[in-house]
């Protein structure tokens, strides 16, 4: 059992023993957006194919519609950047063909596919051998991490071909669709979890780890909830039973230690504040710079004092 949770440590416990890492969107947050601007994206794409919307009114949605200039000009007048988020979220997106909506965000999310490996996924290939759950649509932690690892996608990934100058023109396309169907797939975007990936986890959570890492993930929580409650609860119910050390790395995620520390009744809980594109970068200059004693604490707030 780890005695302390210095960087230097816990890059140790990696790279020497099995784990179960649980990864989110903290993970690929240096290559691809938040969802915040997913969204106020997507509908700006849509604003550009000049189609209608409905006009606004602070007190909700006029009957008659109204231009793109028009629409720039109120939102610049009226509302503070969270407002034009909430607006573009539950007014505006819920007017676009659900097909566009949906393929807007599968092009999205496929577009980190296409590059290079990243150090964000390429530092995990540091480590033991062991089993990444990845709660990230992008792919990167397949296409990257396996096979040295086993990678287990819970929410789905979504094909590269999605990042490809021919699905952009079918996504365009798409926006003339307004009350087209979307597309049915196993993925889990942008809506809450069901029943059925208890029996999804069932099959993906191991044996034979020694150690639980949750990175750069908070289980979609939103306001008092978490979107992703069905995997909450499911990982919680098996750590009560393994009392394994859970580590959690994420700056905002704090929360998770006392949800575990008491619905799991594990002790063995630790939250350690750091940003992983960060961690990962230092642990990549380590590896690459082996004569550098300086350990991994100083590398990484050198780092950090740089970014």
């Amino acid at each position: 059992m780890l005695k302390n949770t210095s960087l230097q440590s816990v890059k140790e416990l990696f790279c020497r023993r099995k784990g179960l890492f649980i990864i989110g969107a903290g993970v690929s947050a240096k290559y691809f957006p938040d969802n915040k601007t997913v969204v106020n994206r997507t509908s700006d794409k849509i604003f550009s194919l000049n189609k209608s919307f409905m006009e606004p009114s602070r007190d909700g949605l006029h009957d008659n519609f109204f231009s793109q200039d028009k629409m720039k000009k109120w939102f610049d007048r009226y509302l503070s950047i969270n407002e034009r988020y909430n607006y573009h979220k539950y007014h505006v997106t819920d007017q676009m063909s659900p097909l566009f909506r949906q393929l807007s965000l599968f092009e999205w999310y496929s577009k980190p596919r296409i590059m290079i490996a990243p150090n964000n996924y390429a530092a995990f290939n540091l480590f033991r051998s062991s089993t990444i759950i990845n709660y990230n649509l992008d792919g990167l932690a397949g296409d990257i991490c396996a096979p040295r690892h086993r990678v287990f996608d819970p929410h789905g990934t979504i094909n590269k071909y999605c990042a490809t100058e021919e699905f952009a023109g079918l996504v365009e396309q798409s926006a003339n669709f307004f009350y087209r169907r979307p597309l049915k797939t196993d993925h889990v975007m942008m809506q809450p979890e069901d029943d059925s990936m208890r029996e999804v986890l069932g099959r993906m959570v191991p044996e034979d780890y020694q150690y639980i890492a949750i990175i750069g993930y908070s289980f979609g929580k939103n306001g008092d909830t978490f979107d992703d409650y069905i995997s909450l609860k499911f990982l919680t119910d098996r750590f009560a039973k393994e009392k394994k050390q859970i580590f959690i790395l994420d700056p905002y995620s704090d929360h998770l230690k006392w949800y575990f520390q008491e619905e799991a009744k594990n002790k063995h809980c630790y939250f350690i504040p750091i940003f992983w594109d960060i961690f990962a970068d230092a642990l990549i200059f380590m590896n690459n710079n082996p004569n550098d004693h300086r350990g991994m604490d100083y590398t990484y707030n050198q780092l950090l004092d740089k970014s």
